[in-house]
């Protein structure tokens, strides 16, 4: 693990059997990762055990994996325990990517991990145009940050965030201002196969969706199964599904607690404002999911429509309509609010497929005028 080497690979390994943690404070050369490549070089085949790990990154590089200069990836990283701090330089991930990096197969299994991206870097992911793909996070504490117009995990600036799967732990994560997913897509970037079997995460947007597409870009094949799932959507974007303009596509939920709030003009779950909600199916689990200003519960944002919700099983399924303000009131289940000629539209409700619907329920909340439920 040399500093500003073209790539750099190695174990870090800082706590065995017989011995006392060890401490590390790493920092990268200009454009160098703080852990991994150097300028214009990829960090690859790093695993930490434990410790106490202080990795900032370079100029460009990433706090742990690529270096800065161009296209430093950030490949194959492991932690398995330890207090892990990192932070990208000026354009990379915390964890991932340099600058035009992506971050990809990036595993944690234990510890606490504490992820910030530099300018337009993941917290876990892409740096600055990179893609953050093969994200699995099975245990631990894990916080993730982006930096502006990335995501928390997933994609930094203009990259998507793919085959992300969270099992188990515990998972904060921010994305940055101006079109950062909290899991997915930075600015212009989409967040697809995602997938939560377990744990606790909590996943909050900027313009981006809590879970899926980052600004302007769309959710697609989301699923959650267990565990317990809070997703708040930033202005404009999905709590779950799209960001700003952007689709809620194929999202399943067959288990767990999930509540998904959408931001102004999103809707909790499916579309951001302007986005439809398509094919989103809930079997099992306690769903509460509700609309923000004109946008539906479930479904479409502001403007979109929504269509194809399965409700069956057991679920519990709250939905909350999004208040009038933009336009009308966004459905509970269907479209969202709209405006036509000047004048206020509310969203057209769609009757949800509940043939397989046993001893579960959908409640369906709307607002009145006055505010009162």
């Amino acid at each position: 693990l040399e500093k500003n080497t073209s790539d750099s690979t190695g174990t870090l390994t800082l706590k065995d059997d017989n011995k006392e943690a060890g401490s590390l404070k790493a920092t990268g050369g200009e454009n160098g990762a703080g852990i991994g490549g150097g300028n214009r070089g990829s960090g690859k085949n790093i695993t930490i055990k434990g410790g106490t790990v202080n990795a900032t990154g370079g100029l460009d590089g990433a706090g742990i994996g690529g270096g800065g200069g161009c296209w430093g990836s950030g490949e194959d990283i492991t932690i398995k325990g330890g207090t892990v701090t990192a932070a990208g330089g000026r354009f990379g991930a915390g964890i991932g990517g340099g600058l035009l990096g992506s971050g990809k197969n990036i595993t944690i299994t234990d510890g606490t991990v504490n992820a910030a991206g530099g300018q337009f870097g993941a917290g876990i992911g892409g740096g600055d145009r990179g893609s953050g793909e093969d994200i699995t996070i099975k245990g631990g504490t894990v916080t993730a940050a982006g930096g502006l117009q990335a995501a928390g995990i997933g994609g930094g600036l203009l990259g998507s965030g793919k085959n992300i799967t969270i099992t188990g732990g515990t998972v904060n994560t921010t994305g940055g201002d101006n079109g950062g997913a909290g899991i997915g897509g930075g600015f212009l970037g989409s967040g697809e196969a995602i997938t939560i079997t377990g744990g606790t995460v909590n996943a909050t947007g900027t313009d981006g969706a809590g879970i899926g597409g980052g600004d302007e870009g769309n959710g697609k094949d989301i699923t959650i199964k267990g565990g317990t799932v809070t997703a708040d959507g930033g202005d404009y974007a999905a709590g779950i599904g799209g960001g700003d303009e952007g689709n809620g596509e194929d999202i399943t939920i067959t288990g767990g607690t999930v509540t998904a709030k959408g931001g102004s003009g999103g809707a909790g779950i499916g579309g951001g404002e302007r986005g439809n909600g398509e094919d989103i199916t809930i079997t099992d689990g306690t769903v509460n999911a509700a609309g923000g200003v004109s946008g539906a519960g479930i479904g479409g944002g502001w403007k979109g429509s929504g269509s194809n919700v399965t409700v069956s099983g057991a679920a519990q399924v709250t939905a909350i309509a999004g208040k009038p303000g933009w336009g009308g009131a966004g459905a509970t289940i269907g479209s969202g609010g709209n405006e036509t000629g000047g004048q206020p539209v509310d969203g057209d409700e769609l009757q949800a497929d509940i043939d397989g619907l046993i001893t579960g329920y959908i409640h369906h909340i709307i607002y009145e005028q006055d505010g009162t439920t």
